[in-house]
């Protein structure tokens, strides 16, 4: 069995493990290396579409949060790339909002499944 040497980013100790199962906190101060979500991710597959450089993509929701909502869609043309501002839109959940592709990943040829956060716009006062 190997051992495995971390450094902890918070007490900036040394700490040792024996598999990457034991590595998701410091023994030493209780730092969790794993990032918790802010929100919880309810599974809803509902109609929704995003527009992108003028082309409106429609899509389907795999599940939704507070803060964003993961997607699948389908593109012909142009990949639309990871960190991109849209603008994001869901009748049935009564949302439309600016929102950043933070994650994209390939299913199979032309089909996309993507993660998008929400973007905080400015309430007039």
């Amino acid at each position: 069995m190997s051992k495995l040497t971390r450094l902890c980013p918070s007490c900036r100790k040394v700490f040792y493990a024996t598999s990457d199962k034991d590595t998701h906190t410091c023994p030493n101060c209780g730092y969790s290396f794993v990032k918790k979500r802010s929100f919880q991710r309810i599974p809803r597959t509902v109609e929704c579409a995003f527009i992108y450089k003028g082309v409106r993509y429609p899509a389907l929701t795999k599940n939704v949060s507070d803060s964003g909502v993961c997607i699948e869609y389908s593109f012909s043309d142009e990949h639309v790339p990871q960190d991109a501002i849209l603008g994001f839109f869901s009748r049935p959940l009564d949302i439309e909002t600016p929102a950043q592709m933070v994650w994209v990943k390939d299913l199979e040829r032309g089909k996309t499944v993507a993660g998008l956060k929400y973007l905080k716009t400015e309430t007039p006062e």
